[in-house]
């Protein structure tokens, strides 16, 4: 292992114009803006990954060397992928015009801020340069928005993030279609659960591609895609033996404008993180963040990357018949996410957190977060099992995906025979999950499958 410190020192003081992106040791240690503006420079530097260094054979050092084979080629900077000192140069060469802050918090924009003159003048490089001005960084604003809700098994009220993020109403609907079969004639490593979580996947992906989009843009109908009565219409489509055939076509739910417009059948990279953090005064906090892919544009400004995230747009602005597709790209418009940050509270204590929930992934992100929610409320796993969970994910595409190398035999074979074409997938979620017991004591699981911990003082 090296420290961060370490691993940036040589190309932060090489006098090489390549590197001239790479000043994270600044922002770290010392911070470019002073004046105490740089107010969470000494939570980073105190941690451990700053202190001890981060084991770079694991999925952090996947992720460059995936991204120096791809070719990135915006602003080059370097890590040094292994123990054995071997250089990973990355590149970007993705991205496009466009306003790189667009899931930021605003900054104060003005002329002579230096944090925004850096982030203008990143934005304004070769290749690609975009248009992005200070004066676009002032006239953003923060959107404070309700939480998107569903009751599950009369027990259980599940909150998370609205439109125009699709995962609350994703993560809902599976639930509540789920919510129409029984839990006790199902087991967490049986076939028949995960044919009808695949089944419930299918129908909710279907209405996300019709329905989600930035709702300061376009009608979404977050009542009606989440009402009772709506989902156990739709829930009549589940045969609890047999898989449908085909692609699913959307609902027709109440309070709908959307079905005027045409589906969004792109998927989204994977490139988020999520924590989940409840502090001594038992604030819970459920945050999830992406730039994107996994290095966002590739462009760096005040020693942080900055996103990519106008690639969560459709790239087609309608269908071959002219039909309008909710998520294409317009100026101001939010693109949408598969964000799921998650709270879930009991019906009988409402206002108390009992679980907080939510994983990158990209749009696998909801069906994340629905699965380890199910083997929790309805199995009764605890945070770390349900983290470590083999997934299973049926998107409305042309299978079902497991998970690959992780279900126990005989189920891919199980689910063929139901009628599904199955295949299987590496598919790195990061959940992190914490629940609180009655007695107000703290249960933690961090996915195994990437870098993060459970941690409590």
């Amino acid at each position: 292992k090296q420290t961060l410190q370490d691993m940036l020192q040589p190309y932060a003081d090489s006098d090489d114009p390549r590197f001239d992106g790479l000043r994270a040791h600044e922002w770290l240690y010392e911070s470019p803006f002073g004046n105490g503006k740089c107010q969470w420079c000494g939570i980073v530097k105190d941690s451990p990954f700053a202190k001890e260094g981060c084991d770079l054979r694991t999925d952090l050092g996947a992720l460059v060397r995936v991204a120096a084979a791809c070719g990135f080629k915006y602003v080059e900077f370097a890590w040094l992928a292994d123990d054995a000192g071997v250089e990973a140069s990355i590149h970007n060469e993705m991205g496009g015009d466009g306003q790189w802050t667009n899931n930021t918090f605003k900054v104060a924009a003005t002329e002579t801020d230096a944090l925004a003159q850096a982030i203008v003048a990143a934005t304004h490089t070769d290749p690609r340069p975009g248009s992005l001005s200070t004066d676009d960084l002032a006239a953003y604003e923060v959107k404070e928005r309700p939480a998107v809700c569903l009751d599950y098994r009369a027990r259980f009220r599940v909150c998370g993030m609205g439109p125009p993020s699709s995962g609350a109403t994703t993560v809902g609907q599976i639930l509540g279609l789920l919510d129409r079969f029984k839990p006790d004639e199902l087991t967490l490593d049986g076939p028949r659960l995960w044919h009808l979580f695949a089944e419930a996947s299918r129908l909710a992906y279907a209405d996300r591609a019709q329905y989600l989009a930035d709702s300061d843009y376009i009608r979404v109908p977050v009542r009606g895609l989440l009402d009772p009565g709506y989902l156990m219409d739709r829930a009549r489509l589940i045969d609890g033996a047999q898989a449908a055939p085909g692609r699913a076509d959307p609902g027709d739910p109440p309070w709908r404008e959307g079905r005027l417009l045409a589906p969004d059948l792109q998927d989204e990279l994977p490139g988020t993180t999520h924590l989940s953090v409840i502090d001594g005064d038992g604030l819970a906090i459920s945050i999830t963040a992406s730039i994107e892919t996994a290095f966002g544009s590739g462009r760096m400004a005040g020693g942080f990357l900055l996103n990519n995230q106008l690639t969560d747009f459709s790239f087609r602005p309608a269908r071959d018949d002219g039909t309008p597709i909710a998520n294409a790209v317009a100026p101001g418009k939010r693109p949408r996410s598969s964000m799921s940050p998650t709270i879930v509270t009991r019906l009988a204590t409402p206002g108390q957190a009992y679980i907080l929930a939510g994983s990158p992934g990209g749009s696998r992100a909801p069906e994340y977060v629905a699965a380890a929610l199910v083997a929790m409320l309805d199995f009764g796993a605890d945070p770390a099992a349900a983290a470590a969970l083999a997934h299973v994910s049926h998107r409305n595409g042309a299978r079902l995906v497991l998970e690959q190398g992780a279900h126990p035999p005989g189920l891919a074979e199980a689910l063929a025979a139901m009628g599904h074409e199955v295949g299987e997938k590496a598919m790195t979620s990061g959940l992190h999950i914490i629940r609180i017991r009655p007695d107000g004591t703290l249960e933690g699981g961090a996915d195994p499958r990437r870098e993060g911990v459970a941690l409590g003082d």
